[in-house]
């Protein structure tokens, strides 16, 4: 054998020791790194979330090649602790993808059990089982358990294809049926469907098409029940330079809360031009909107909320972009509105609070309206400016009275919007051009003079 031979051969095995001392050594070292990053972020007292949310570490079982982690959540819209018991597999081989049909080699894998630690006993919830292959490919899927959820024997799960790379992802999910009957609440729901096709990049907002369905569900809390019926959502964002352009399009067959009933409801918009980053800003906020739409708080409150947080990030949005409502349908229990809009906002001074963006807000719509439904608004909005009138003296107006005023109010105010040409009246319904600028409101041409309205 030749001298160049023998180092060819040298050389080999030397790469193939290294590659073999890298495997056996790699996976210690990502063990023990991945259970300080845990210690890190989840030791302790675990990280606090908004709405009282909290995720603590329980417990973390190192091994060479695979380790043990027990998390807890708790949350106060769960009923009990949701803990979620991880086998973490840090490479490099793991045969368990073959029955997957994928490579065994992997940087991590998780097989991960959540159940509900309900009256000293564990509920099974789902299973899933989750992986990052050397290519920077994720790959995930999620089956829920049938027991504490009732599934009616149909296979319920979630399917995730994700390229950390390139950004582009695949989301499917569909729950045949599933009923959950445990206080506070009992909820069923049947045929839920959610897919998505596009590009999430981390730091940037995802591109591509959502779609959602839900065939029928109903939510048992307390005594306000709540029923929907056929509801679709395809949501579909388009990207242009460093511009978003957003459609949304959303219809509901019904939705009854036991006071309140709606159905059929259709929502067609676009939002164009959006600055892609003043929508992530406005998206880091979402913390925050959920307080407001969920949290029960002070009307003043809210308004603080929305004036010092959420403003400084939504004006500079919509300074820069377009609003289309294609089409409005609303029927509810006070009546139906349908419609069209559009909408841009434009601010000749600062603006500091949410009047200062409706007076900044260039509108055009079309809208027709039921008289109940006109009626309905106007007393909602007279009793509220009752309620704080009372409230400032010292014998405070009874609810009768408030409502009654509020009725009479609200009729006087229809028919000086129609004797003064602000609305048409045509076979019963009520219909109006509106229009908003330069801080002015104008009804079919008209610009609306509120002293003459309450006289």
């Amino acid at each position: 054998m030749s001298r160049t031979a023998k180092r060819i051969i040298l050389a080999v095995l030397i790469v193939l020791g290294l590659l073999v001392a890298t495997a056996l050594i790699l996976p210690g070292v990502l063990g023990w790194q991945l259970e300080k990053n845990l210690e890190a972020q989840l030791g302790g007292k675990g990280l606090q979330g908004p709405d009282g949310l909290r995720i603590q570490l329980q417990s973390f079982n190192r091994g060479w090649f695979q380790s043990q982690a027990l998390l807890e959540v708790r949350s106060p819209q769960l009923p009990a602790p949701l803990q979620v018991d991880q086998t973490l597999i840090h490479g490099p081989f793991y045969f368990g993808q073959l029955s997957y049909g994928r490579s065994p080699l992997v940087l991590l894998a998780s097989k991960a059990r959540l159940q509900f630690r309900m009256n000293g006993k564990t509920e099974p919830l789902a299973s899933a089982y989750t992986a990052l292959d050397p290519f920077m490919h994720v790959y995930s899927e999620w089956n829920l358990v049938d027991g504490l959820l009732n599934l009616s024997g149909n296979a319920a799960w979630a399917r995730l294809d994700y390229q950390i790379l390139t950004g582009q992802a695949e989301l499917q999910a569909h729950i045949p049926s599933l009923q959950y009957r445990q206080t506070p609440g009992d909820l069923q729901l049947e045929d839920l469907r959610l897919t998505f096709q596009g590009h999430i990049r981390p730091q940037e907002v995802a591109v591509g098409e959502l779609r959602f369905s839900l065939q029928q569900a109903s939510l048992q809390q307390g005594g306000s029940p709540l029923q929907i019926q056929d509801l679709r959502l395809l949501l579909t964002s388009r990207e242009a330079s460093d511009r978003i352009d957003l459609n949304m399009d959303l219809s509901l067959g019904m939705m009854d809360s036991g006071e309140e009933h709606y159905g059929p409801v259709r929502l067609v918009m676009e939002l164009d031009k959006l600055p892609e980053d003043r929508l992530e800003k406005l998206l880091a906020r979402q913390a925050l909107i959920s307080q407001i739409l969920f949290t029960r708080m002070s009307e003043s409150r809210q308004q603080q909320i929305l004036d010092q947080q959420l403003l400084p990030v939504l004006f500079p949005l919509l300074s820069e972009s377009q609003i289309h409502v294609r089409e409005l349908l609303l029927h509810s229990s006070d009546g139906w509105i349908e419609g069209k809009m559009d909408a841009s906002f434009k601010a000749k001074e600062a603006v500091r609070t949410m009047l200062d963006l409706g007076m900044a807000a260039d509108l055009k719509s079309e809208l027709k309206l039921s008289r109940t439904w006109l009626l309905a608004a106007m007393e909602m909005q007279l009793r509220q400016q009752l309620d704080k009138q009372s409230g400032a003296n010292p014998r405070p107006m009874q609810r009768d009275q408030r409502d009654e005023d509020a009725w009479r109010q609200a009729e006087r105010l229809l028919e000086n919007l129609v004797q003064q040409g602000y609305l048409r009246v045509d076979n019963g319904v009520y219909s109006s051009t509106i229009r908003i600028n330069d801080a002015r409101l104008y009804m079919n041409d008209n610009e609306v003079d509120f002293i003459s309205l309450v006289q």
